[in-house]
């Protein structure tokens, strides 16, 4: 790969970069589950979505679904601001009326709550 030039320096550097085949440029990232972009806490989904404007950003809930997403022009997208949509399935137990959000410094939080229905039952 490289040229030896006789210095003991040259050879150690040459040695190190024998085993690369191809360019390090090259290289491929491969994607794996241990990186997240969202978690929760306390009942609140914290989801990052840095670059995003609150009023690029949609909640809607489906079902049982709460799906964020946001709808960029494509003149507006680029490599870091692209439009998405995050589906995350809610427990039978949320208040989907009762849903809270705020988006700041990219992140973008929703709370919700369980549902407190008391059910009563009438003996005959």
């Amino acid at each position: 790969m490289f040229t030896t030039r006789g210095t003991s320096f040259d050879k150690v550097v040459e040695k190190m970069f024998d085993n690369i085949s191809e360019p390090i440029w090259k290289t491929t990232w491969i994607s794996t589950d241990q990186f997240k972009d969202y978690y929760v806490e306390n009942n609140t989904l914290h989801l990052a979505v840095p670059g995003f404007e609150t009023d690029e950003l949609s909640i809607e809930v489906e079902g049982m679904d709460l799906v964020i997403s946001a709808e960029i022009d494509e003149k507006a997208s680029n490599k870091f601001k692209k439009s998405f949509v995050r589906k995350f399935t809610l427990g039978s137990d949320v208040d989907v009326d009762n849903l809270k959000a705020s988006h700041t410094n990219g992140i973008l939080s929703v709370a919700f709550s369980k549902k407190t229905e008391v059910k009563k039952v009438k003996i005959f």
